[in-house]
């Protein structure tokens, strides 16, 4: 029985751990974005009252994991951390030479993306704002980030661009 209740509360644990680390709590829920909230319209007050309960929640969940677990958490998360790090160095080495990029729009591009980084770390440590204001905030952020992206790139690389991700299919966006 100790071992299920541990393999339970671990994962537990680990679901909150990456709901953390995308910036989400790991239920599907929202004010009509998606999920089991999906066409459901919130008052402000029903949306203050459920990310209070979302915060509460993931407070417990920590609460009744042993310091251990917590600190193997942390590695989890440091390890994930470092494996998107790779993926992303990865993505912009392929991008660099599909879109044929010169020296100074690869310095560029990587300052772009450096500042986007530690622009949407900040948000996701915020812990004063609401899920959905991070969100909205992210979005703008993407927003951006994209236009700023244009304005680096010719309208040729812009164009290989458009058919590289068109090929790609759908990315995953900020909701």
């Amino acid at each position: 029985m100790k071992r299920i209740l541990t393999v339970l509360v671990m994962g537990m644990g680990m679901q909150m751990a990456i709901a953390q680390e995308s910036g989400r709590d790991g239920m599907h829920h929202g004010n009509g974005e998606g999920g089991r909230m999906k066409g459901i319209e919130l008052t402000e007050a029903q949306k203050v009252k459920m990310e209070a309960l979302r915060k509460e929640h993931r407070e417990e969940m920590m609460a009744i994991l042993t310091p251990e677990q917590r600190q193997q958490l942390e590695k989890q998360k440091a390890e994930r951390s470092v494996k998107r790090q790779k993926m992303s160095g990865a993505r912009m080495e392929k991008m660099k030479t599909q879109l044929n990029l010169s020296a100074d729009q690869s310095a560029k591009m990587d300052q772009l993306n450096k500042d986007f980084q530690a622009k949407t770390n900040l948000i996701k440590a915020n812990e004063t704002l609401a899920q959905e204001e991070q969100r909205k905030q992210m979005k703008a952020l993407a927003e951006e980030h994209r236009s700023n992206m244009k304005a680096i790139l010719s309208p040729e690389q812009q164009e290989i661009l458009k058919r590289v991700r068109k090929e790609k299919g759908p990315k995953k966006t900020v909701k």
